[in-house]
């Protein structure tokens, strides 16, 4: 995920936790409060984006050990994927997991279309990025997709994406970054579409908790052993509360995944899709 401006950039080297510590933990907590008053539970969504080739080659050793530790996850999907390796995305349906359109072509894709930009196109070409996914995943895996994810999460982010999603009848989208929410991170509605915001880096406050800044930016990462220890902190610390991350399929083997799925069972928070979540806020 790419930053906006030289001051996250100077937050996520410079300050990192000390800056999470003083401006954001305070305001998770604030409405972390008004979250449990509602009587809302505690709620780990656990997604992945299918992005690349690269990602499509991990999903047959990824699908296999999310069935051993029974963890419904959510696929972000491209399009022109599923056009090109229909049996996978069939394999996740048939492993009870969710798909969420993650447009087409996924403009800025290094093997589709390097050279667009998704905010940056007309609303009538971001629509058709959008129903044309839809349109090839109902035709080809027979599935009724509800749920969107801008490419590239924050700097690509636009709310002109919410009146598109209400032609479609969607009824969440999570394609904003928490720290750039008024929730702090928590779930909220905008033109009656469920916005799910993803979870930050605790070290990195800008950054989004993935794995492609963990083990591939340029400026801030995290060793292997720092990533887990960082994702045993934000489930201690997030507890009774709202956790949403994603996570690239093509980094997984870069460290101990399975240690990852290990420490969500020890916790115990409850792991749900956004499909289950949306139909538990109503």
């Amino acid at each position: 995920m790419k930053t906006n401006s030289l001051f996250e950039v100077f937050v996520n080297s410079i300050l990192g936790k000390r800056y999470y510590t003083t401006f954001v933990a305070p305001k998770i907590e604030t409405n972390r409060k008004s979250w449990i008053k509602n009587k809302k539970e505690n709620y780990f969504m656990l997604s992945f984006d299918i992005d690349e080739q690269k990602d499509i080659k991990n999903l047959p050793w990824l699908l296999d050990l999310l069935n051993k530790y029974k963890i419904k996850a959510i696929f972000a999907i491209i399009g022109k994927h599923v056009e090109q390796h229909p049996e996978i995305y069939q394999q996740i349906i048939n492993n009870g997991h969710e798909l969420i359109n993650h447009t087409y072509s996924h403009p800025d894709n290094p093997e589709f279309n390097p050279n667009k930009h998704f905010h940056t196109l007309p609303n009538e070409e971001k629509f058709l990025e959008i129903e044309k996914c839809h349109r090839v995943v109902k035709k080809i895996l027979n599935y009724e997709m509800t749920g969107f994810r801008v490419p590239h999460f924050g700097y690509q982010f636009t709310e002109e994406i919410y009146p598109l999603l209400k032609k479609l009848n969607y009824s969440y989208s999570s394609s904003t970054v928490a720290i750039r929410t008024k929730t702090a991170g928590f779930p909220y509605k905008h033109d009656n579409i469920w916005e799910f915001p993803i979870t930050c880096c605790q070290d990195h406050p800008f950054c989004i908790f993935d794995t492609s800044h963990a083990f591939r930016a340029k400026i801030v990462s995290h060793t292997s052993k720092e990533y887990i220890k960082s994702f045993e902190q934000l489930l201690k610390s997030n507890k009774n509360s709202f956790i949403n991350i994603y996570q690239d399929p093509q980094d997984l083997k870069k460290f101990n995944y399975e240690k990852m799925l290990i420490l969500l069972k020890k916790y115990k928070l409850n792991t749900v899709t956004y499909q289950q979540l949306t139909r538990l806020l109503k």
